[in-house]
């Protein structure tokens, strides 16, 4: 804004965001705020100065700040009014603008981005509130309306004549202002519809109270507020419309919409990918093509894998009936310009497959020979290894790959990667195992506990590593949506969709809780190797640290020893938590354990509601059940460290009962 500096008053509770923000808005040399703590400080300073807006936070210890503005509004203080608050409830915000508040802002992590927008809101409010009073003095000075703000303008009687109109509408309009005198005001109104204008004109003048409304005018969004000129006999004669164009917001939030559409579709597939077993990795993998291929608009895409010499088809999806653009292998010297790049961490964008350079001359005739008119080539890798590739492609036609898409593009190429290297590690760690059972031939005593705790160690290792390439990705994704919807909320501040913004971010804020609690634990695993356990001991101090709240509970394991992982006692913790929240009035709890065979057998069973049949088969996948997901799936991970396994086997209706199977070796009996 021009012309003399904005005072401003802002009163907020939290003294240092008092502090920051002064300091920030101060930075342009047009502003001065005073700042005070409290409403009965900020009403002293109003009788004694003058400001051109107030910012206030709205709960507060004395007086929150829509009862502040209320005591305003009753007083005839109409001075523009910005509700800047941490609180993000929708009826807060419909209160406030109905009490009068000019804007309402949400306080958000950003700062920058934060102090830009309540600047904008303020200024917004006071070039409005300075055109109201403008209108309201006179019929002379109403024509000064035309040079207040940059907002296209203008006035015009009763009868939708145009009076005058500033040089903002003459560009809108492209029309020199001394032309559109005369002209229909209807028209920029309410184009297409003057029967929908003149019932705004007339309910304005009626009432004799400005009404804003939002339409499209000269292939623009705009936000119209219509003003009454009232005359010294308290009559409407003239009007005026000012117009907020809200074109580039709009568009910046369809973006930001698509943009949160393709983050939500990565947080999809990264947790499916993330919770599903080894056995049914494949499918969840062409699931997550299908889906990424339809959210794209793509028509194939393609998995490779690099096996030393060649791109070998790993996985694919084709969005086309009947027609699959397969290519099963693909050697260098086939692709050899686009292998150079690949090879070089460097994504390969085709628009065209006809405009590639003429050293591309083999790449070209293989990408004709498979029918793809543009593609798009994801290099992946792990530790900086080349390991294969992501293709997505066109064939019904050509593509211009935005930026949009390639930033997609490279994250999917990532989680894909870390994805397969998740599989090839479980693969090297089953084969050790089955390598490690087969040295051993017979029962496991102090002279090979060595190995066991070796062999241990390494599998605690692999899971570390997958830990940090897999849960790092599971919560950045999160996070980004979150980042999108605190983005979202911010640019829609009287947006209908408010409310559900605010509930996905608090999912969102929930999830990425989740994944930090669960890496605490989970990075625990192995830390500091297995050993022998007293199986009754570990029971008891496991029921010990809980409130068993009238449940009974039995131990009948004495004299057996197993070889496990220190978290031993959180299996049974866990156990117990989910009978008590899950169980459905538990009262009797029993851990056994008996040997079978080669093999020792510990049951944990309650006499709850049960497991049904379709919740089994997915109980110790992560993310499975009604609480955190984690309990189970932490279970399971902690006796696989040591080769015990563990399954539910009871019947649903008749209660929960786990039996955890200790091979040979790793258990004995001790006296």
């Amino acid at each position: 804004m021009k012309g003399p500096a904005l005072e401003l008053l802002y009163v907020d509770d939290e003294t240092l965001l008092l502090e920051l923000i002064k300091d920030v808005l101060e930075s342009n040399d047009q502003v001065h705020v005073d700042t005070f703590p409290s409403v009965k400080e900020a009403e002293l300073a109003l009788k004694s100065n003058r400001y051109d807006a107030i910012i206030s936070d709205y709960q507060m210890p004395e007086m929150d700040g829509i009862t502040f503005l209320k005591r305003l509004r009753m007083a005839g203080n109409d001075m523009p009014f910005v509700l800047f608050t941490g609180r993000g409830r929708e009826e807060v915000v419909i209160e406030a603008l109905n009490e009068g508040a000019d804007f309402y802002l949400q306080k958000g992590p950003d700062v920058k981005d934060m102090t830009f927008e309540l600047m904008h809101k303020v200024r917004a409010a006071v070039e409005r509130k300075s055109s109201q009073r403008v209108l309201r003095e006179s019929e002379r000075t109403a024509w000064t309306l035309l040079n207040v703000g940059e907002s296209p303008s203008l006035l015009f009687d009763r009868d939708g004549r145009i009076i005058a109109a500033n040089q903002f509408m003459a560009d809108l309009m492209s029309c020199p202002p001394e032309k559109m005198v005369g002209r229909s005001a209807l028209d920029v109104i309410s184009p297409g519809s003057s029967e929908r204008a003149s019932h705004l004109v007339e309910r304005v003048a009626r009432t004799k109270k400005a009404i804003t409304f939002v339409g499209e005018s000269y292939l623009k969004h705009f936000e119209f507020t219509l003003y009454p000129v009232i005359e010294a006999e308290d009559e409407v004669k003239r009007l005026a419309l000012v117009s907020y164009d809200t074109s580039t917001h709009m568009r910046t939030e369809t973006e930001l919409r698509k943009r949160l559409a393709m983050e939500e579709l990565v947080s999809e597939v990264t947790s499916s990918l993330l919770l599903a077993s080894t056995s049914e990795l494949g499918d969840r993998i062409v699931d997550t093509l299908v889906s990424v291929g339809h959210a794209m608009e793509l028509d194939a895409l393609t998995i490779f894998n690099f096996d030393g010499e060649a791109l070998v088809h790993r996985y694919g999806a084709s969005m086309l009936e009947g027609k699959d653009p397969r290519t099963d292998e693909i050697r260098e010297w086939q692709w050899p310009w686009s292998f150079a790049r690949m090879r070089s961490g460097n994504m390969i964008g085709i628009d065209d497959v006809q405009d590639l350079p003429n050293e591309a001359w083999s790449d070209k005739e293989q990408y004709q020979s498979s029918h793809y008119n543009a593609l798009l080539l994801v290099p992946m890798s792990v530790g900086g290894a080349f390991t294969g590739c992501l293709m997505l492609g066109m064939v019904r036609g050509t593509r211009r790959w935005s930026d949009e898409d390639q930033r997609l593009a490279r994250v999917l190429g990532n989680i894909y990667a870390s994805t397969l290297s998740r599989r090839r590690a479980e693969e090297e760690l089953s084969e050790t195992s089955r390598r490690l059972l087969e040295a051993q031939g017979g029962p496991v005593e102090s002279g090979t506990t060595e190995n066991l705790v070796e062999s241990a160690l390494r599998t605690a290792n692999r899971k570390l590593t997958l830990l940090s390439s897999i849960t790092r990705h599971d919560i950045l994704n999160q996070v980004s949506v979150l980042a999108g919807y605190l983005e979202l909320t911010r640019m829609a501040n009287r947006n209908p969709d408010l409310g559900q913004n605010l509930d996905r971010m608090e999912i969102a804020i929930k999830r990425v809780q989740e994944s930090i609690s669960f890496t605490k634990e989970y990075e625990q695993l192995g830390a500091l190797g297995p050993s022998w356990q007293s199986l009754e001991k570990v029971v008891r101090d496991s029921s010990a640290g809980l409130e068993l709240k009238g449940i009974e509970f039995v131990s009948d394991t004495k004299g057996f020893e197993v070889f496990a992982d220190k978290m031993l006692d959180r299996v049974f913790m866990n156990l117990i938590d989910n009978s008590m929240r899950h169980g459905d009035g538990v009262k009797h709890i029993k851990v056994c354990s008996e040997e079978k065979g080669d093999e020792l057998n510990i049951i944990y069973e309650d006499d709850g509601a049960g497991i049904s049949q379709d919740m089994r088969g997915k109980l110790f996948r992560r993310g499975a059940g009604r609480n955190t997901g984690f309990g189970l799936f932490l279970c399971k991970e902690i006796l696989d460290l040591t080769r015990i396994t563990i399954s539910e086997i009871g019947e649903p209706g008749e209660g929960a009962k786990f039996l955890m199977r200790v091979p040979k070796g790793i258990y004995r009996y001790k006296k």
